[in-house]
């Protein structure tokens, strides 16, 4: 069988932690005044890692890409009293605190941090000695409203002040997810805090750095990072079957063997996104199940049944197909497939020379007379958006002719002898029509449940029965950034193998990357006219694309 070649790519993020990290702590007086901050209390650092170079993009956002983004608007914290095991404070930050919120970049990645105040005006000021008292520090960020979950965080008992606290336990830090809704993403983590006395006032030293702090006085703002903690999995697609049999394709679907709706906030790994670090290796499943969840869609390589991840309309992507067109009908060179050399043949009324795509930019808008070597060939073109158009065209950019979906999942557990997704072409009445396996390119040798969920861990079975891991990316096609901006004037290109100069990142019917340079290069979808098997590329911190074989 002929294998396809997919090449691994470094994306345009790194995802690295901000420069407040937990291994090069602020020095005193930081981002925002923290000296003023610490008249009136102790200061702290929260960094939300970002991992991509889009600030504008929300949490919740419509999974357009690999490119990791976030832009969280509400952060609450939980300080623990490490001795006592006593919850003694909980904190927001909202989004009128949030908004003052600065981006960061370094050599290793971008992100958002603020530094806040536990202030002895609101008496949130935590107690302090000369030897120092001991704190965790908790962090759930997320976006408002989280309309994806019933509940974030489980404590209704905690106090208002540091006057009284609560036990606590860390696996009530959780969200429930909405039976009717896919999951939002939400980020999480903590940190280890000492409060010293020094000249009747206190500040906020990282505890591993107390005894040195006792003898330099030398001022560190503790940082807290906020890891992301929900899976991610995005579909890109070309060159579907136009009919199998003589069935027409209406719907592609995703489906997966597992699901859960119960997301833990425990087990916060600080360095888990940092390659520097062992932690670096970690991958957790923090998902389970809050209650019985029935599978109710069957897979069609065997009797097992499944959850949906995403289900592609192809009428979203084909207008055509809503009057009453059959998808068969699209496939306008007749090669059996329905992809980006339709989208041009309809551009052009014919399989386009490489020298009439040169023109690609202003003939897709349709009624262009096109020119080619010397008056040997003239003709109208047709308005692209006649056969195609992209659905989320304001936000994102793909090749012509290809379909997407993606969202982000709360992490699962494997289920014995079940494939952990199959891809399924379906016609109009839901039926199965054609499917394919889903692997990963290496299963995990080191993985394990959350704290709170009891259940004993599985450890990945084979490349096609797997976990999915909290902060991995499963995509299936490069995706590499949400939208591409062209230049003042310019359109989709077809061709990121022939592109346009000035190079400029488009959408283009040939999808094949590598050869004309510029963006394009990391814009690939997955040809399903190749192979019975599509190898799922695992992104497992949303900052390399691995390389992967398509049998």
């Amino acid at each position: 069988m002929k294998k396809h070649y997919v090449l691994g790519m470094a994306l345009i993020a790194s995802l690295a932690f901000c420069s407040c990290s937990n291994d090069s702590d602020l020095e005193q007086g930081g981002i925002n005044g923290s000296e003023l901050a610490e008249q009136d209390g102790q200061v702290l650092s929260l960094c939300v890692d970002n991992g991509g170079d889009g600030l504008t993009t929300r949490a919740g956002r419509p999974l357009l890409s690999s490119q990791a983004k976030q832009q969280i608007n509400h952060i609450d914290l939980y300080v623990v009293d490490k001795n006592t095991t006593k919850l003694v404070l909980k904190k927001t930050v909202g989004a009128d605190e949030w908004v003052n919120a600065s981006d960061y970049s370094n050599a290793s990645g971008h992100g958002k941090q603020i530094e806040i105040a536990f202030r002895k005006s609101l008496s949130q000021d935590l107690k302090a000695s000369a030897e120092g008292v001991d704190y965790t520090i908790y962090a759930v960020g997320y976006e408002t409203p989280a309309d994806a979950y019933t509940t974030i965080v489980d404590i209704s008992d905690a106090p208002a002040t540091t006057t009284e606290g609560v036990a606590f336990d860390k696996t009530k830090l959780f969200a429930l997810l909405n039976e009717s809704s896919a999951a939002d993403e939400i980020f999480a983590g903590e940190v280890a805090v000492s409060a010293i006395t020094v000249d009747k006032n206190s500040v906020l030293v990282p505890t591993a750095k107390k005894e040195a702090y006792k003898t330099d006085k030398k001022k560190i703002v503790p940082a807290l990072v906020l890891n992301r903690q929900v899976a991610g999995v995005t579909g890109y697609f070309t060159n579907l079957p136009a009919k199998v049999g003589d069935q027409m394709p209406a719907k592609l679907r995703l489906i997966a063997s597992n699901k859960s709706d119960k997301l833990h906030f425990s087990s916060l790994v600080s360095g888990e996104t940092d390659n520097n670090t062992a932690a670096a290796a970690t991958n957790i499943v923090n998902g389970d199940q809050s209650k019985a969840l029935t599978a109710d869609l069957s897979y069609a390589a065997s009797a097992n049944k499944g959850f949906k991840v995403y289900e592609i309309d192809l009428k979203e992507f084909f207008p055509q197909l809503k009057a009453d067109k059959n998808f068969v009908d699209l496939d306008l060179d007749k090669d059996g497939y329905v992809g980006f050399k339709d989208a041009q043949f309809y551009v052009y009324g014919k399989t386009p020379s490489e020298k009439e795509l040169e023109n690609w930019a202003k003939d897709v808008e349709g009624n262009t007379t096109t020119t080619v070597m010397d008056g040997e060939y003239k003709g109208k073109t047709k308005a692209l958006s006649g056969f195609w158009k992209n659905p989320n065209d304001k936000k994102q950019r793909l090749v012509a002719g290809s379909i997407y979906a993606g969202n982000f999942l709360i992490p699962f557990a494997l289920k014995n002898n079940t494939n952990t997704f199959e891809l399924q072409l379906l016609d109009a009445k839901g039926n199965t029509l054609k499917s394919w396996n889903i692997q990963v390119p290496a299963t995990t040798t080191a993985g394990a449940f959350a704290e709170g969920i009891s259940t004993a861990f599985v450890q990945d079975a084979s490349a096609l029965v797997y976990n999915v891991y909290r902060n991995h990316l499963y995509s299936m096609g490069l995706k590499a950034s949400d939208l591409d901006k062209p230049l003042p004037g310019e359109k989709p290109d077809p061709d990121p193998e022939h592109p346009q100069k000035p190079v400029v990142p488009k959408p283009n019917p040939d999808p094949q990357p590598g050869q004309g340079g510029g963006d394009n290069t990391t814009d690939k979808p997955e040809d399903l006219s190749k192979g019975e098997d599509l190898l799922i590329n695992v992104n497992d911190n949303w900052e390399i694309v691995h390389d992967m074989i398509i049998d």
